[in-house]
């Protein structure tokens, strides 16, 4: 005869399988628990917001930056990115949306954006990358900034002069030179007339040429051709930089030989660029966004001045306009892209 089973023991059994799986359910829940910021914890992270160019480079480099420092979109920190490809409303609109979202702190690439959030709040800290904070009025000194801002200095003044010099290395006979600004951008207009001071130290006219766009750019490439011009100092603004492929054709169809002040213009194809390195402002500035997300103050946190600077020549480029670098030139390139 089959021998009947135990009802109880059966019940006994299930009882066991299903506290068994009831244990591995809630040790996975557990487990989320920890691993996954509940909607609370996420809407309490602190927030990083920025305003910076579109061209991509600037927020790799932040948020690689920012990874360095520990700081990661959506586990311990939220990230708020407004890009922007031109210096007009949208950077204004742009910096009032960011104060009105109250973030932790706002990181401002170039000066015009510096400015507008310093429009839009005397109360949320600004972290920012500018060229001369002083000179354009974002700080009264760079030792104790006051007010709500701090940030890094490339001292795009100091450079103006020297990229006149690196430039007569490779036009030595030039007399007149084009320089390309943006005029809304103040560090623009400053360092255009550096660059003027400096030429007339040594006899050089140099010549503004006033764009707002790319477009403006390449309809001035004829003006720039009949206007009997040796070289081009070209103040590629950020606004620039997500245009970078098109701004370099309009300067190499002048045929001209050209300094940039960013090496990504250089990197695109341009002849030579003399400027600060981006990597080490982006550094900085992460630098002071870690430290006032731990409770400094901006206004007593000190300018910092970049001290790196990058010459950068692109020998397809020199062969496409038919130059010859000098050697003494090459061996004091930081980089030579072939």
């Amino acid at each position: 005869m089959r021998a009947l089973r135990d009802p109880l023991a059966a019940t006994a059994g299930q009882r066991s399988i299903a506290m068994h799986i009831f244990l591995l359910a809630l040790a996975f829940l557990l487990s989320l628990a920890v691993t996954t910021p509940t909607l609370a914890e996420q809407t309490s992270l602190p927030r990083i917001a920025a305003i910076i160019p579109s061209s991509g480079a600037h927020e790799r480099a932040l948020r690689e930056e920012l990874q360095e420092r520990g700081y990661v979109d959506g586990r311990n920190v939220r990230l708020d990115f407004r890009l922007y490809r031109t210096y007009d409303e949208a950077v204004q609109r742009q910096a009032k949306e960011l104060v009105a979202s109250k973030p932790d702190v706002i990181v401002a690439y170039g000066t015009p954006a510096a400015r507008a959030l310093l429009d839009a709040t005397s109360t949320i800290p600004i972290v920012f990358a500018v060229g001369d904070p002083v000179a354009s009025g974002l700080v009264s000194n760079l030792v104790r900034p006051g007010k709500n801002a701090t940030g890094m200095s490339v001292m795009a003044l100091d450079l103006a002069p020297k990229a006149i010099e690196v430039l007569l290395q490779i036009a030595p006979e030039a007399r007149k030179i084009v320089a390309i600004r943006n005029r809304a951008n103040p560090i623009g207009v400053q360092m255009v007339e550096a660059a003027q001071a400096a030429g007339r130290g040594v006899g050089i006219q140099i010549e503004p040429v006033d764009v707002r766009s790319v477009s403006d750019l390449e309809a001035a490439v004829p003006a720039i051709r009949r206007s009997r011009a040796d070289a081009i100092f070209i103040h590629a603004d950020l606004s620039f930089q997500s245009d970078r492929q098109r701004v370099v054709r309009a300067i190499l169809a002048t045929g001209l030989p050209a300094v940039f002040q960013d090496h990504v213009f250089t990197e695109a194809g341009g002849l030579m660029s003399y400027g600060h390195n981006n990597r080490e402002a982006t550094r900085i500035v992460v630098s002071y966004v870690d430290r006032i997300l731990k409770g400094a103050k901006p206004g007593e946190l000190p300018v910092e001045q970049a001290t790196k600077v990058r010459l950068v020549i692109n020998m397809k480029a020199a062969k496409e306009l038919g130059i010859n670098i000098p050697q003494a030139l090459l061996l004091r390139a930081d980089e030579v892209i072939q």
